[in-house]
């Protein structure tokens, strides 16, 4: 049962691993638009992909070190 409910919070957990600390998000056209994406906000970007602007996904910036 125990990797049943692991593989359930996949995302989170990898999140938890490669976002602790959250990510900043940027616009790829160069429209100037960023915010900073917690660690929950990367785990569902992880399950349901990453968050669009000016009709294209957004860049992510290498995750922040602890």
């Amino acid at each position: 049962m125990d990797i049943i409910q692991r593989a359930k919070n996949i995302h989170s957990l990898i999140a938890q691993d490669v976002y602790p600390n959250g990510q900043d998000m940027t616009c790829r056209e160069g429209c100037g638009y960023a915010f900073h994406a917690t660690a929950e906000d990367c785990a569902s970007y992880l399950a349901h992909g990453w968050p669009r602007h000016c009709g294209r996904e957004m860049i992510s910036n290498d995750p922040k070190e602890e």
